[in-house]
């Protein structure tokens, strides 16, 4: 079995490919919501992504 940091990376990799920005957003909710945060500490980050430049393009 795959460790996860590595799993998490080569999810996060293929799909950061092809689109990223606001399109890897739902992705990174259905991979990271329930398995390493809640739903609330995921829209926390994202909020604070909004407000930093550069953090989602």
């Amino acid at each position: 079995m795959k460790k996860p940091y590595l799993k998490l990376f080569s999810i996060f990799f293929v799909r950061g490919a092809f689109g990223g920005g606001y399109v890897m957003v739902p992705v990174m909710k259905r991979y990271l919501v329930g398995k390493y945060l809640s739903e609330e500490e995921f829209f926390n980050i994202f909020s604070v992504s909004q407000i930093t430049p550069g953090s989602i393009e």
